[in-house]
C-alpha cells in the first residue's frame, strides 16, 4: 500500500486519517480512547485537506454520543434493523392505506416480536 499512496501524493493524507480513526476504535479503555481521539483531532486540525477539517469538526461537536460507544460498546443496529425491515414491509405492502393492514405483514417479517 505504501507503494501505491507514494504515487498518489493527493490519498496519502486521507488514508492516513481513515488508519487513524481505524486504530481510535479498536483501541480499548474509556482513558486510552479518549486521548487516543484527543490526539486524532488535534492532528486534523492541521490537515491542508478542507474535507479532513470539516470532518475533525464533525468529530468534535460529536465527541460525548460517539465516545459513550466506547464505555458500554451499544449501538443501535438492532433497531434500525428493525426499522428497515418495516420499511421493506411497508414498501411491498403498497395497496394496503392503513396500519391495521399492514400490522399482520409485520408480525410476519418479525416473528416473535411484537411491534
Amino acid at each position: 500500500m505504501r507503494t501505491w499512496l507514494a504515487d498518489q501524493p493527493a490519498l496519502r493524507e486521507p488514508w492516513a486519517a481513515k488508519d487513524a480513526i481505524n486504530r481510535v476504535y479498536r483501541t480499548r479503555g474509556r482513558d486510552r480512547t479518549k486521548r487516543a481521539r484527543a490526539a486524532l483531532t488535534d492532528s486534523m486540525a492541521f490537515s491542508t485537506l478542507p474535507e479532513l477539517r470539516t470532518l475533525r469538526r464533525t468529530l468534535v461537536y460529536w465527541r460525548k454520543k460517539t465516545l459513550a460507544h466506547f464505555y458500554c460498546r451499544l449501538t443501535n443496529a438492532r433497531t434500525e434493523g428493525f426499522n428497515d425491515k418495516a420499511k421493506l414491509v411497508i414498501r411491498r405492502a403498497s395497496g394496503y392505506e392503513s396500519w391495521p393492514l399492514r400490522k399482520p405483514a409485520c408480525f410476519l417479517a418479525h416473528p416473535g416480536r411484537r411491534i
